[in-house]
Protein backbone atom coordinates (compact mmCIF):
# COMPACT_ATOMS: atom_id res chain seq x y z
CA UNK A 1 0.00 0.00 0.00
CA UNK A 2 2.67 2.49 1.06
CA UNK A 3 4.62 1.86 -2.69
CA UNK A 4 0.87 2.59 -4.07
CA UNK A 5 1.29 6.22 -2.30
CA UNK A 6 4.99 6.91 -2.97
CA UNK A 7 4.31 6.40 -6.85
CA UNK A 8 1.02 8.32 -6.93
CA UNK A 9 2.91 11.12 -4.78
CA UNK A 10 6.01 10.70 -7.14
CA UNK A 11 3.83 10.75 -10.53
CA UNK A 12 1.95 13.88 -9.66
CA UNK A 13 4.76 15.49 -8.59
CA UNK A 14 6.40 14.85 -11.95
CA UNK A 15 3.18 15.27 -13.84
CA UNK A 16 3.65 19.49 -11.74
CA UNK A 17 6.97 19.96 -12.87
CA UNK A 18 6.70 18.81 -16.44
CA UNK A 19 3.80 21.48 -16.81
CA UNK A 20 5.77 23.94 -15.33
CA UNK A 21 8.88 23.74 -18.00
CA UNK A 22 5.77 23.87 -20.88
CA UNK A 23 4.23 26.51 -19.75
CA UNK A 24 7.73 28.62 -19.27
CA UNK A 25 9.15 27.65 -22.15
CA UNK A 26 6.18 28.10 -24.25
CA UNK A 27 5.62 32.14 -22.17
CA UNK A 28 9.72 32.69 -22.59
CA UNK A 29 10.36 32.32 -26.39
CA UNK A 30 13.26 30.17 -27.53
CA UNK A 31 16.39 30.69 -25.39
CA UNK A 32 19.55 32.20 -26.41
CA UNK A 33 22.97 32.20 -26.34
CA UNK A 34 23.76 35.66 -27.77
CA UNK A 35 24.90 38.85 -25.80
CA UNK A 36 26.31 36.71 -22.66
CA UNK A 37 27.27 39.86 -21.02
CA UNK A 38 24.21 41.96 -21.89
CA UNK A 39 21.87 39.33 -20.32
CA UNK A 40 24.01 38.39 -17.11
CA UNK A 41 24.20 42.41 -16.21
CA UNK A 42 20.44 42.56 -16.87
CA UNK A 43 20.21 39.63 -14.44
CA UNK A 44 22.54 41.13 -12.05
CA UNK A 45 20.25 43.97 -12.00
CA UNK A 46 16.88 42.48 -11.25
CA UNK A 47 18.58 40.39 -8.42
CA UNK A 48 20.30 42.99 -7.16
CA UNK A 49 16.89 45.57 -7.31
CA UNK A 50 14.57 43.14 -6.65
CA UNK A 51 12.97 44.72 -9.25
CA UNK A 52 10.35 41.90 -10.54
CA UNK A 53 9.28 41.51 -7.05
CA UNK A 54 8.68 45.19 -7.04
CA UNK A 55 6.85 44.84 -10.35
CA UNK A 56 4.74 42.39 -9.56
CA UNK A 57 3.39 42.82 -5.82
CA UNK A 58 4.07 45.98 -4.28
CA UNK A 59 4.34 45.25 -0.57
CA UNK A 60 6.13 41.78 -1.12
CA UNK A 61 8.66 44.38 -2.98
CA UNK A 62 8.70 46.57 0.16
CA UNK A 63 9.47 43.67 2.54
CA UNK A 64 11.98 42.84 -0.02
CA UNK A 65 13.26 46.34 0.34
CA UNK A 66 16.73 46.19 2.24
CA UNK A 67 16.64 49.76 4.18
CA UNK A 68 20.55 49.49 5.20
CA UNK A 69 21.07 50.68 1.26
CA UNK A 70 20.51 54.50 2.55
CA UNK A 71 18.84 56.70 4.91
CA UNK A 72 14.93 57.13 4.90
CA UNK A 73 14.01 54.25 3.32
CA UNK A 74 11.86 52.56 5.75
CA UNK A 75 9.92 55.36 6.00
CA UNK A 76 9.42 55.59 1.68
CA UNK A 77 8.66 51.97 2.02
CA UNK A 78 5.97 52.23 4.93
CA UNK A 79 4.62 55.35 2.58
CA UNK A 80 4.84 53.79 -0.90
CA UNK A 81 2.83 50.73 1.64
CA UNK A 82 -0.03 52.69 2.76
CA UNK A 83 -0.36 54.72 -1.07
CA UNK A 84 -1.25 51.28 -2.37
Amino acid sequence: FWYFLIAVSTAIFVWGVVRLVLKYRRGRGPFHFDRPLTRLRHAAVAVLTHSWIKRRDPVAGAGHFMPRERPGAVVEALRALLAT
